[in-house]
């Protein structure tokens, strides 16, 4: 997952240079991807927000704020 997050993570940059406006999130699966605390400090860096796929209350709360920041 390292290899990944570091493709995502220069990618997440570039487009939040492009647009400030956009909500760099990633939702992951605990139980099909393996996280090392490495890679979750990576996520968590270049990402707005960074949860497991069953945190829905973060996951609404961003959409939310992203969505208010919008209008």
């Amino acid at each position: 997952m390292r290899d990944y997050m570091e493709q995502w993570g220069w990618r997440w940059l570039d487009v939040k240079d492009q647009n400030p406006l956009v909500l760099r999130a990633m939702v992951y699966d605990p139980d099909r991807q393996e996280w090392d605390d490495t890679t979750k400090g990576i996520a968590n860096r270049v990402c707005d927000f960074f949860c497991p796929y069953f945190e829905t209350q973060t996951i609404n709360a961003a959409i939310d704020r992203a969505l208010s920041a919008a209008n």
